[in-house]
């Protein structure tokens, strides 16, 4: 592939990302990708490219946000993102609070009491206590049906939550190291292979 297709590729790409970033609302950044992207020029005597069209001849990509660096420069230049593996058990606690408080805490409570006879507790919970499987299953598929939660029965239904395997991983060490429960960590690796089996 020659220098002109190259150009009109990574332009292409971008503009996707410029568009996707837009269009999802996510106007910082659209922005921020527009402030730090310079507009791809490709010279006047660049070489041909495979259809015999010089690079004046060819159809400008006006206003195309260019790369600002090249992949293998970018990745040198600044550290990558911490990953689910970096992420230290504090710092999922941290994350996982949030996650507990947006999507658990209407249904299991500021403490994790639950409410007797309809939510379980998650306090002080045997259920997991001995498999926290149990807790990523009951987050990823939901629970269906009769369980025993310290020594009280529930006969309800816990619909799947959608959160990213990060978030699970998250929520759920938050709740294993939280309400006097034993603690432990999971990871976003572990959520997707326990989701899977």
């Amino acid at each position: 592939m020659n220098t002109i297709m190259k150009c009109r590729t990574i332009a292409a790409l971008l503009t996707s990302v410029f568009v996707l970033a837009a269009c999802s609302g996510s106007e910082p950044a659209a922005e921020k990708l527009a402030e730090t992207s310079p507009v791809a020029e490709i010279p006047e005597s660049a070489e041909a490219d495979p259809a015999g069209q010089s690079a004046a001849e060819a159809p400008a990509s006006v206003g195309v946000p260019a790369p600002a660096a090249e992949p293998a420069l970018a990745a040198e230049a600044e550290p990558a993102p911490a990953t689910a593996a970096e992420l230290s058990q504090d710092e999922q606690i941290k994350l996982g609070k949030a996650v507990y408080d947006s999507n658990c805490m209407a249904c299991h409570g500021a403490e994790g009491k639950g409410v007797e006879g309809t939510f379980p507790p998650l306090e002080k919970s045997d259920y997991f206590a001995k498999d926290n499987t149990k807790l990523v299953h009951a987050v990823t598929k939901g629970v269906n049906g009769a369980i025993k939660v310290n020594g009280k029965d529930y006969n309800g239904v816990m619909p799947a939550v959608p959160l990213s395997d990060q978030d699970i991983a998250n929520v759920v060490t938050y709740v294993l190291n939280s309400f006097g429960n034993n603690g432990g960590q999971v990871s976003a690796a572990e959520v997707a292979e326990i989701k899977n089996k």
